[in-house]
């Protein structure tokens, strides 16, 4: 037990406690650091990598957009339907991407731009889809009603090259030049002049020398010929208002997804300035630390040195007093039981020892100094006795 207090109270023992000390204050502040920066980077980084995905769906869903427009022009102009499959394709695309924003975003406005662009995608999508349904109902060439009407009027013509009646042909061709117009203009006068010159056509043929079973049969295909073209009349003003309606949706969903894309970067903007702030605050706390480390280190040692080495100042005065023979300097009693108080107590006792030795050599002195004067006097009685 005393050679452990004896070990605890040791210079040994206190510097290698104060080193340990000075360590886990050390290891305490990197701890710190790095839980901190951990922390942080985890919370900026997941942070950056969602506005970093808002980003990327964002500018896919402008992508796709531009690729469904473009698709949707070439059907437009070729009328072939696998642009319309590409029109569904890139349309699907940008409706994952707004549910996804209108799911995973993290502000309130977001989300509600994302719900929206969806509800315009698909409003998109269907206008399309009736308009390209109309168109192909409508048909082109030989195709759809277009195609049926004109079936109708070849068999009329094909009656009257075998009657080689030159002037209902010239009537018939009347009829189809005004259907050719309105075909290509989409003027409505043309759908009158149509319907103006069939009636003459019509008028001629009941007039004319043609048998009646022949005039009958005419007069039965003109009237489906006018039948199918007035189905193609309707087809384009159902074409034209659908094409109205996605036009205007068009319209309203790409601005609102530039706002999108406006939007997610001004997000990733913020997550790279929330990143470079982390930075700033993370090497902040860091020399914060640190100083305090330093500053408890500091502290620590300085507190240390004193309590070391002002016994041992205190001990070389008195060595010095010693040396140059004075014994009288008080040595006050020591505060630690460690070399330094020991070295301390061995000067005391040093110095008591000193003195004691002094003691009992002036003692020594005053005994010889008193048996000096007892000769002195028994030779001074002596010589008187013999002068007597």
């Amino acid at each position: 037990m005393a050679a452990k207090k004896q070990r605890a109270s040791s210079i040994k023992f206190k510097l290698v406690a104060g080193f340990t000390v000075c360590v886990l204050i050390t290891a305490a502040v990197g701890g710190v650091c790095i839980w901190a920066n951990i922390r942080s980077k985890v919370e900026v980084e997941e942070e950056l990598g969602h506005a970093a995905d808002l980003k990327d769906t964002a500018l896919m869903m402008e992508i796709d957009l531009l690729q469904a427009r473009r698709a949707e022009k070439n059907y437009l102009e070729r009328l072939d339907w696998t642009y319309v499959e590409g029109v569904q394709e890139s349309i699907a695309l940008v409706k994952d991407g707004a549910e996804w924003i209108a799911a995973n975003d993290r502000s309130e406005e977001g989300r509600a731009t994302g719900v929206e662009t969806l509800a315009l995608a698909e409003e998109y999508e269907a206008g399309f889809l009736n308009v390209a349904n109309s168109i192909q109902e409508r048909g082109h060439g030989d195709l759809g009603v277009i195609g049926q009407f004109r079936a109708k009027a070849r068999e009329i013509e094909d009656i009257f090259q075998q009657y080689q009646n030159d002037a209902l042909e010239k009537d018939l061709l009347m009829v189809r030049r005004s259907e050719k117009n309105y075909l290509l203009d989409g003027n409505e006068n043309d759908v009158q002049a149509t319907a103006d010159a069939a009636v003459v056509l019509l008028g001629s043929v009941g007039s004319s020398s043609l048998p009646r079973s022949v005039v009958t049969q005419i007069e039965t295909l003109m009237g489906e010929y006018l039948d199918l073209f007035n189905q193609v009349v309707s087809l384009d003003i159902e074409v034209a208002a659908h094409t109205e309606t996605f036009i205007e949706t068009v319209r309203l969903i790409e601005p609102l997804i530039a706002e999108v894309v406006a939007n997610v970067e001004v997000a990733w903007e913020n997550s790279n300035t929330a990143y470079e702030q982390f930075l700033t605050s993370t090497m902040i706390i860091v020399i914060v630390l640190v100083v305090v480390g330093v500053v408890v280190s500091l502290t620590l040692g300085l507190v240390l040195a004193t309590k070391i080495s002002k016994p041992l100042v205190t001990s070389v005065a008195v060595a010095n007093a010693i040396a140059v023979g004075d014994l009288t300097v008080e040595i006050a009693d020591a505060r630690t039981k460690d070399e330094v108080g020991q070295l301390v107590e061995s000067f005391k006792e040093m110095t008591a020892s000193l003195n004691d030795t002094l003691g009992q050599v002036d003692e020594a002195v005053d005994q010889v100094n008193t048996g000096s004067e007892q000769v002195a006097q028994a030779s001074q009685s002596l010589s008187q006795g013999s002068t007597e």
